[in-house]
């Protein structure tokens, strides 16, 4: 699997264990245990890159869910206040939602892999060779291309319009009358 989130390389070796320990104290703590919980999109990310690795797949979906909701390096601001919010930044979002695709497709759910497939595109996500390329989508593949399909034709759609009417060939269609 990709991860559109690179993990910073730790400093030490002894860093990525603990950051081991804690994906497998987060997949067993009980659930009122809500400090073992990531409190950064980019650490839910990065857990359930670890957790995905060791193919705890749930613990990997329950990370992914998680970091769609927490603070990121994204900001939004309600209207008409001068407060902002930290919320998951577009990158940090498409990850999650990358990331979830490929966890729905490994575990036999289709229908949610190209859910998350088609939330990804929507938010902005460009890398549709990476959709095409990655050995974990692979069950899933006849799905996204028929998704880039459905999702190219309006692009590609809007692109000739603009050509068109860049070239002053807008409203070619009154001469026929």
């Amino acid at each position: 699997m990709q991860s559109l989130h690179a993990s910073h390389p730790s400093p030490c070796p002894c860093a990525a264990s603990r950051r081991v320990r804690s994906v497998r104290a987060w997949a067993t703590a009980p659930e009122s245990a809500e400090s073992s919980l990531p409190r950064r999109c980019r650490d839910a990310i990065d857990l359930g890159l670890l957790a995905y690795a060791e193919k705890d797949y749930a613990a990997a979906e329950d990370l992914w869910r998680l970091g769609l909701s927490l603070p990121g390096t994204g900001t939004a601001r309600v209207a008409g206040t001068p407060k902002e919010y930290s919320i998951p930044s577009d990158g940090e979002a498409n990850s999650c939602l990358y990331n979830l695709a490929c966890v729905y497709a490994v575990t036999g759910r289709e229908k949610e892999s190209l859910e998350c497939v088609k939330a990804a595109l929507e938010n902005g996500f460009t890398d549709t060779q990476a959709l095409l390329s990655d050995p974990d989508l692979s069950s899933v593949q006849q799905g996204v291309r028929k998704v880039l399909q459905e999702w190219e034709a309006p692009i590609a759609k809007l692109a000739r319009l603009g050509q068109r009417n860049e070239s002053g060939q807008q409203r070619n269609w009154l001469s026929r009358w």
